[in-house]
């Protein structure tokens, strides 16, 4: 038998609470969304976070706030999205991996979303990924069946 590794994706960086208003979006929602995942046998929580109005962001406090819930909560592994969303900037994205989670992703090139584009500069994902191997967090290579280059 091969093992398997659930990993649940619980809010992701488009849909809105208009879009599903079940959508986790604040620190607590999501710890919970987390936690109900584990009982259910999520291995991993895929985790993207939103602002106080629900939109993507990259803000330290709030990440933070989130994986300390989760932690609080249940043993589920965290990897901590550093695609955020389209309008955050890279600069910004690649500080969560400071906080240190077990795993995180790393998107090695700039995709297309719908009208949008999600751009990770080359020179940003080689210095990401080295700071990333330097701190020990795991990275998990993000792509789409959308990316270019």
């Amino acid at each position: 038998m091969n093992p398997v590794v659930i990993t649940a994706a619980l809010t992701g960086p488009i849909a809105t609470k208009a879009d599903n208003p079940g959508l986790p979006t604040t620190p607590e929602e999501i710890a919970a969304a987390a936690t109900a995942a584990y009982h259910a046998g999520a291995a991993v929580a895929h985790v993207h976070l939103r602002d106080e109005h629900g939109r993507p962001t990259a803000d330290l406090k709030i990440a933070r706030r989130v994986l300390d819930l989760i932690r609080d909560q249940s043993p589920i592994l965290i990897q901590l999205s550093t695609g955020v969303g389209l309008d955050v900037p890279f600069s910004e994205r690649e500080k969560l991996v400071e906080l240190q989670p077990r795993m995180a992703t790393l998107n090695p090139c700039t995709m297309s979303f719908s009208a949008g584009e999600f751009r990770n500069p080359p020179q940003g994902v080689r210095r990401l990924a080295a700071r990333m191997k330097e701190l020990g967090v795991k990275l998990i290579l993000a792509h789409s069946p959308q990316a270019k280059g």
